[in-house]
């Protein structure tokens, strides 16, 4: 896909003080769907190690929030009944954006659904 020059500069430019910084630049356009989903992946053999937190442009969260976040990663870590922490409301779910029923009916074969 194409970037906006400036954008891309701003962010090789950033510095980033915790940690390595990856730049992944999408072939093509994803869309929203497919950018969260392709986003992250946990690295090497220390998968139950790695931990990401997903926010939308336009949120805000409490003070507190990575706080509470860690703790109950901590809590549930080995629980396998326990996969995601979510803020979202209960009644958003993932829709195939096609209409064509289940989610992974519009997906690539080589997208993961989790």
């Amino acid at each position: 896909g194409t970037v906006d020059a400036e954008t891309k500069r701003f962010v090789e430019e950033f510095q980033w003080p915790l940690g390595a910084k990856t730049i992944d630049i999408a072939r093509t356009r994803q869309g929203l769907l497919l950018s969260f989903v392709n986003a992250w992946k946990p690295t090497g053999p220390s998968e139950d190690k790695d931990i990401a937190i997903f926010f939308e442009d336009d949120i805000q969260v409490s003070p507190y929030f990575a706080k509470w976040y860690l703790e109950a990663h901590e809590r549930f870590r080995y629980d396998a009944s326990v996969c995601v922490f979510s803020a979202m409301r209960a009644q958003l779910r993932a829709s195939d954006p096609n209409g064509e029923g289940e989610l992974g009916n519009s997906l690539p074969a080589d997208v993961e659904i989790f």
